[in-house]
């Protein structure tokens, strides 16, 4: 069996010993449910690669610091997996479940491209706290969903002051 934990959990294709380390895997880095892992997630296609599939790879901005604003830009990363090339097709954001914000993305993406798409619309963000993003698309033939959706935290922190006790100014 084979418990998911390590890289002895892979195949080595080059000689097919099972359990045995795989040094053909170079991978590095990625993070799985928040816990450090080895493992980097990626789309991989078993069957032919569909001629549309579009996604949010990532919500890049905002990000948690301190003193946000109650106009802070939102920016998203979109790349298609499809083979075919995409246009004209909507993207959207929500904080914290509210009111989605949709901007229609008309810039061509060819197959393997990526897009920096900043909303017309900034978040508000003004009040001290974590604010839950979603940011989604849809595009009409693609049926690869799970890969539609990103999702990210954000925190405006609150500065914490600490009383002084000096006897003598700075110089």
């Amino acid at each position: 069996t084979y418990d998911n934990d390590d890289a002895t959990d892979f195949i080595n294709v080059s000689n097919h010993t099972k359990g045995q380390p795989n040094p053909n895997l170079t991978a590095t880095g990625g993070t799985a449910n928040g816990c450090p892992s080895n493992r980097v997630p990626d789309t991989v296609f078993v069957s032919a690669v569909p001629p549309y599939d579009v996604s949010v790879v990532e919500i890049q901005a905002p990000v948690s610091d301190f003193l946000l604003t109650n106009s802070e830009p939102v920016t998203i990363k979109v790349k298609n997996y499809g083979t075919l090339p995409l246009s004209g097709f909507p993207v959207s954001y929500a904080v914290d479940n509210g009111t989605p914000v949709t901007d229609t993305i008309f810039a061509t993406l060819n197959q393997g491209d990526t897009l920096i798409h900043t909303f017309s619309k900034n978040a508000n963000l003004a009040a001290f706290g974590i604010y839950n993003f979603k940011a989604y698309l849809s595009y009409p033939g693609d049926m690869t969903l799970q890969n539609d959706t990103a999702y990210a935290s954000v925190e405006n922190k609150i500065f914490v002051y600490c009383d002084s006790y000096a006897n003598y100014p700075a110089s």
